[in-house]
Parts: structure tokens; sequence; C-alpha cells
């Protein structure tokens, strides 16, 4: 820490800390996949696509009133997202369930 304070060194990229990276993300790779996380699973899009607090902002910044990407993610996984008590859209402030 005291040698690079501000963190702008990558430590991870030292040819000397190669082996450690590599037990520890072998180490990742196998508790990930063994709880099934999807992305390991070919699956990991669904962190991309999934609906955040911003739905109003975004509607206004494609200048789409009717965008509502939890019926788009809706269609394409064939889930729910948590964060949707309805089938109105959440405030953008606020992605608590109503």
């Amino acid at each position: 820490m005291e040698a690079d304070p501000d963190s702008v060194n990558n430590l991870a990229a030292q040819p000397s800390d190669a082996a450690v990276k590599r037990q520890l993300w072998s180490q990742l790779k196998a508790k990930l996949t063994a709880q099934g996380d999807p992305r390991m699973l070919d699956g990991g899009d669904i962190f991309d696509d999934y609906p955040n607090c911003s739905i109003e902002r975004q509607q206004t910044l494609y200048n789409r009133p009717d965008f509502d990407p939890i019926k788009q993610f809706e269609a394409k996984y064939g889930l729910v997202p948590k964060l949707r008590a309805s089938t109105t859209l959440l405030p953008a402030r606020s992605c608590r369930r109503r």
C-alpha cells in the first residue's frame, strides 16, 4: 500500500503472481460451477440484461416512453425479476417492491 497508495499498478499482472492467480481462479471457477452460476454455464448474459432501478431514466434517454426492460427480460428468460411487483414500472428512485 505504501509503494502504490492509489492502486494504479496492476499487481495481478505481475509474472511472479501468475501461479497464485491461476490457483485462485481455479478455486473460484470450481465454486461458481458447483453453485450453478450462469456465468460459468454459458448464461452470464442474464446479468447484462437484468433490469435495474433506472427504467424511467432509460425511457427518457432512449426517448421511448414505452421501453420496458422488465418485459424484455421476461420474454428472453421466462423469469420475473425480483424487483417487479406488478405490471407497472417501478419509479426510478426505488427498486423496492410495492
